[in-house]
């Protein structure tokens, strides 16, 4: 391995002090739980070192949630932390408490990474990053914005992300974005939220569609000889002309801004050119739509944990 440019900030890039805590690393590599646990504690050892020589970050990273309940099985957090402390220096400063926030807070609080659009194939995730302003986004099953991004390009900076709107909005208005897909149907998109993110989302759109239940999901219910499962259902409320037109204006809105890219699920938003963009990278060519200028209104913003 190199050791960064003189000059370069201590905690940035791969400095002296952190080739000298990953070279220990790699010698109880054994001990961490796998490869899950390895990419861990190299992160961990990358926050002890903003830690120790960078206030501002340290300060940023200290401000996101970090709630419990989020811990990742395929390794033991904390064993993963007790190891951390042994290799001295920055790593016992930070102690383990310090470091099963810092795992909590990426848990919650990451942006993936995903891999390259190929045809035919889904995107799957391949790292993923903290912000400190673009991480203390709000979730929304109905978003005001997208995030964007070109991780893989060759140009300097390539790991900035954009966030774009999706329609105007008023000054002052909170901006919040999707942590799934806006394609994730209502049992789904709950249950993910509280398992990854650690809150249950109630918001309009989840009340919403929860009186609405697909008819794939009624199917599902059925075992391989056509008979229905034993699980009682629970009766289900009678949707009224209002929240009719709701659901219609939703099915709009998803239409309008879901990219028609087949696997992509990635969230579209107008450029310039009436152009759209979604948040994979890729310019899709389509013009917005005036029909469903109304959704906006109908649907609400929708919103989960608050994270400050």
């Amino acid at each position: 391995c190199r050791a960064a440019p003189a000059g370069a900030t201590p905690g940035q890039g791969h400095s002296p002090q952190e080739c000298a805590l990953l070279h220990k690393m790699s010698r109880m590599s054994k001990r961490l739980g796998g490869q899950e646990g390895i990419t861990l504690a190299r992160m961990l050892i990358k926050a002890a070192l903003i830690k120790a020589h960078d206030t501002v970050r340290w300060r940023q990273l200290q401000d996101l949630c970090a709630p419990d309940g989020l811990e990742d099985h395929a390794c033991d957090w904390g064993v993963l932390c007790l190891r951390i402390t042994e290799l001295g220096g920055e790593c016992a400063a930070l102690g383990g408490a310090q470091a099963r926030l810092v795992l909590q807070r990426d848990a919650s609080n990451g942006m993936g990474i995903l891999s390259k659009m190929e045809e035919g194939e889904e995107p799957s995730l391949r790292a993923g990053c903290l912000y400190g302003t673009c991480s203390m986004l709000n979730h929304a099953c109905s978003p005001n914005v997208a995030r964007f991004d070109d991780f893989d390009s060759a140009d300097e900076g390539n790991m900035k992300v954009m966030i774009r709107a999706l329609s105007d909005m008023d000054a002052g208005t909170e901006l919040r974005m999707n942590y799934l897909s806006i394609l994730v149907g209502v049992e789904e998109r709950q249950k993910r939220l509280l398992d990854e993110y650690g809150f249950k989302c109630e918001c309009d759109r989840c009340h919403l569609e929860s009186l609405f239940p697909d008819d794939e999901s009624e199917d599902e219910e059925q075992d391989g000889k056509g008979k229905a499962s034993s699980g009682a259902k629970q009766p289900q409320p009678t949707p009224t002309e209002e929240e009719e037109d709701r659901r219609n204006a939703l099915a709009l809105w998803i239409a309008k801004y879901s990219c028609p890219a087949e696997d992509c699920g990635g969230t579209m938003a107008p450029v310039e050119g009436a152009e759209e963009k979604h948040e994979a990278g890729s310019v899709k060519r389509r013009k917005l739509s005036d029909s469903t200028d109304d959704a906006e209104d109908v649907l609400g913003g929708g919103g989960g944990e608050v994270k400050r």
